[in-house]
């Protein structure tokens, strides 16, 4: 029998990742929430070409990650856990035996690299300057936080330690001890590593003296002599990191943006030739942007982040997204960007990938609208596509999925927006049902095809569901994305309003006294613009919105170089600049708001923190507001996705719940 979607269903969903191939299999990393633990479980998966069974590899602690194949096609590398809950390098043989610890550090490992011909690791670590382990934490006795520099903080890492030093050390298999061998005076992050064992690659701070400065460069460090060459110095704006080089190390490819526009100018896909040492951009269009942006969902767990990656020393394949889909390209360098190929396209994520070990296939993790996640590989020499393992296919056919209708309208200033329309399950027995209008956060990101739980649950419960990308949203373009600078609130809110006219003109049976609203994030700040600038919505959940940009500024760990941008178009502002933070807040029209409100925010949001959500709250009380407040303690701004499974599930409910009290 088919079942509509739960809200707990989240417990029973997979999420699949970072594949790596030898000859005979492909391992991947699989995710699953625990209910009764609280958290997220990972293990490695083997899936064997030849028989097509899956076992189980690595630690089986639930906390294996970063999973690679040595060069030699003889070791399974990956992190977990230690004892101490450090993060250690581990490897298991591929032919099969237990994992072994490969290094012990006692401050963990944020980053490794493998040379299988001289048997070494070279991870990445961050010990403190006096040399001592840092005590554990006790809740009775809190340390103090001391910082001097401007950015001091950031949503997913928390306060930055002021007393680390940021390394790379070298770890001869075997050993239980590793030699420092590079010491960089700022944060950086490491990259990979030639297949001669020679050049390390890694991206650090251009200037980072100028708190106005967000360049990046990529250097090549010289594992032998300890030399560094920066290698995109032709570029010294921009924030480019390394990707991958070519089988013979003659090439290396890099990823990013020139910065010429803040926010806004695509990240492209670079190569480095180190014979003439020329750096070219493989994707010199504006509009073309690599990499995954669809970050508007709630699903896929652990993914590498990989945008690129060589198929021989001259072909190479990236991904790509367009129109809210990521699809996979494959190209030859010296092509013309009109020569790249669609290798993977259509409607769907394609979340993460690797090379065969024969360079013949890719092999691919992807998602859908009514896909929750599975592997497939497809042949570069034909083009075949096959499906190898989907651990959701019983859901998936066992449950009811909403296909959603794509549409396209026709907004303020002849600007084409698209969007997706999930009508409720079982819709052509209804007479009449209510709709919901999601608003993504960004705004420069956007919904796309990919599974989305939240809004497959609150379709199984009768509501219809609207998710639109205004005018602001990636993958659309540069002037698209362009139309919300220094315009919040403008363009973008005619356009979610014009576009959920247009979904009430497709769906006669939606009932238009019971439009409701919700978003987080820039989605947040929409719904309590929405609410304050028209009446026409039931109820609103607000969830870690923007009420006050003035507060903003100097509160969140974006806030002092995000808004002066997206406010007013200017790359800087004096923090005394006040009436363009102003115009554009919510709090300054809330005396409008009549909506019902429920706001929801959690406590360690650092992005946009929870003195927004407050002052949101204690307004639209003191204006007579039916209005109530959720605070999650413990979670950042990232809840809906990674935040622990009973918040997350008790945050789509209290949305359920709330529209359904305001029938």
């Amino acid at each position: 029998m088919v079942q509509p979607v739960a809200v707990t269903d989240l417990y029973k969903l997979v999420s699949l990742a970072q594949p790596v191939a030898t000859s005979d299999a492909v391992f991947f990393l699989q995710t699953q929430m625990r209910e009764q633990e609280d958290d997220y479980a990972t293990s490695i998966q083997r899936f064997d070409l030849h028989t097509h069974a899956t076992t189980t590899w690595g630690t089986l602690s639930g906390k294996d990650n970063a999973l690679a194949i040595s060069d030699d096609q003889r070791v399974l590398t990956f992190t977990s856990e230690d004892p101490n809950h450090q993060r250690q390098v581990f490897a298991q043989s591929l032919t099969g035996g237990s994992p072994v610890q490969i290094t012990f550090d006692e401050f963990g490992v944020s980053a490794y690299d493998w040379d299988a011909k001289h048997q070494i690791v070279y991870y990445q670590s961050a010990p403190k300057k006096d040399g001592k382990r840092p005590a554990k934490a006790d809740p009775k006795r809190p340390q103090t936080i001391s910082y001097t520099k401007t950015i001091y903080k950031d949503n997913d890492l928390g306060y930055f330690a002021e007393d680390e030093r940021y390394v790379i050390k070298k770890q001869i298999i075997g050993h239980k001890t590793a030699t420092e061998i590079f010491e960089n005076p700022e944060k950086f992050s490491m990259g990979p590593l030639s297949h001669d064992g020679r050049l390390l690659t890694y991206s650090t701070a251009g200037k980072p003296e100028d708190d106005n400065d967000f360049s990046e460069l990529t250097y090549a460090l010289d594992t032998e002599t300890g030399a560094k060459t920066v290698l995109t110095g032709s570029l010294m704006a921009a924030s480019l990191s390394p990707v991958g080089f070519n089988d013979s190390d003659t090439d290396l490819l890099l990823w990013g943006t020139t910065n010429e526009i803040p926010n806004i100018s695509a990240s492209h896909l670079y190569n480095y030739h180190f014979a003439d040492r020329q750096l070219t951009d493989l994707t010199p269009d504006k509009d073309v942007v690599v990499g995954d942006m669809i970050m508007n969902a709630d699903f896929q767990q652990n993914l590498s982040g990989r945008v690129a990656a060589f198929v021989s020393d001259q072909q190479y394949v990236y991904t790509q997204l367009s129109q809210g889909t990521l699809r996979l390209m494959m190209a030859t360098l010296g092509d013309s960007l009109s020569d790249h190929q669609k290798l993977v396209s259509g409607p769907r994520h394609v979340t993460d990938f690797t090379i065969s070990a024969d360079h013949g296939e890719v092999f691919f993790t992807q998602s859908a609208w009514t896909t929750v996640a599975k592997l497939s590989a497809i042949a570069l020499k034909d083009g075949k596509e096959r499906d190898l393992t989907d651990p959701n296919h019983h859901y998936e056919t066992t449950h009811q999925l909403v296909e959603p209708l794509r549409f396209i309208f026709t907004s303020d200033d002849d600007v084409e927006v698209p969007g997706w329309y999930l009508p409720p399950i079982d819709a052509q027995a209804k007479t009449n049902y209510p709709v919901i209008l999601y608003i993504h956060g960004g705004p420069g990101a956007n919904y796309g095809e990919t599974f989305f739980h939240e809004l497959q649950f609150h379709a199984s419960e009768g509501y219809g569901v609207i998710a639109i990308n205004p005018r602001g949203s990636t993958s659309y373009g540069q002037e698209f994305q362009l139309g919300v600078i220094g315009h919040y609130g403008e363009g973008d809110y005619a356009d979610l309003m014009n576009g959920l006219d247009h979904v009430l003109e497709l769906d006669p049976k939606i009932d238009q006294d019971r439009l409701y609203v919700t978003g987080g994030s820039y989605g947040g700040f929409m719904t309590n613009w929405i609410e304050s600038h028209t009446n026409r919505f039931k109820a609103a959940v607000t969830a870690r919105s923007i009420a006050d940009w003035i507060s903003m500024y100097g509160t969140s760990d974006i806030g002092y170089y995000f808004l002066p941008w997206e406010l007013t178009g200017e790359r800087t502002m004096k923090a005394t600049d006040l009436k363009p933070l102003w115009n554009a807040s919510p709090l300054k029209y809330v005396a409008n708001v009549s909506t019902p409100t429920l706001i929801l925010h959690s406590e360690q949001d650092f992005r946009c923190p929870i003195g927004q959500g407050e002052e949101w709250y204690t307004s639209l009380k003191l204006n007579g507001v039916e209005t109530k407040m959720v605070r999650f303690p413990g979670e950042n701004h990232d809840l809906s996705r990674i935040g622990k499974p009973r918040f997350r599930i008790e945050r789509m409910q209290r949305i359920h719940d709330w529209f359904a009290t305001h029938q």
